[in-house]
C-alpha cells in the first residue's frame, strides 16, 4: 500500500467515524462525560477498530471470492435475498409492544465521569 492510498484510506476512515452512529454516539458521550481527551481516545479506539475489521473484511471476501469462483454469484444472490427477507420482518409480524422492558429512569446507574483515556480507547475500539 503507497503512501497515498494509505492517507487517502485513512481521511476516508475518519468520515466514516464522524457520520452519526454508534461510534460517534460513544465519542461524543466520552468527551460530554470526560472531556476532549477522553473523546479523542475513544475516536482513535474506533479509527484503529475500523481499520483492523475493514483489513479481516478485505482478506476474508478475497478467500471466499477464490475458494468459490463462480459459486460466488450464487452466494451473493442468496444474501441478498436473505437480507430481503430480515429488513422486510417488520412489516411481516405485528409488534408485541407489551413485551418490551421499560427501565425507569431512577433505576439507571449513574455514569463514571472520570473515563480513563486507555479506557476509552479500548470502548472505541470495540464499538465498532
Amino acid at each position: 500500500m503507497t503512501a497515498t492510498l494509505f492517507f487517502t484510506f485513512l481521511l476516508v476512515m475518519v468520515g466514516v467515524n464522524a457520520s452519526p452512529g454508534p461510534g460517534m454516539a460513544a465519542i461524543v458521550g466520552a468527551t460530554l462525560r470526560s472531556g476532549v481527551r477522553a473523546g479523542l481516545a475513544v475516536f482513535a479506539g474506533s479509527l484503529l477498530g475500523d481499520y483492523v475489521y475493514f483489513l479481516a473484511a478485505i482478506a476474508g471476501a478475497g478467500a471466499i471470492a477464490m475458494t468459490l469462483g463462480p459459486w460466488l454469484s450464487v452466494l451473493t444472490l442468496v444474501a441478498g435475498a436473505d437480507l430481503l427477507w430480515i429488513g422486510s420482518s417488520p412489516f411481516r409480524r405485528r409488534a408485541n409492544r407489551a413485551s418490551v422492558p421499560v427501565t425507569p429512569i431512577s433505576e439507571t446507574p449513574p455514569a463514571n465521569p472520570n473515563l480513563d483515556p486507555r479506557a476509552g480507547f479500548a470502548s472505541g475500539l470495540f464499538i465498532t
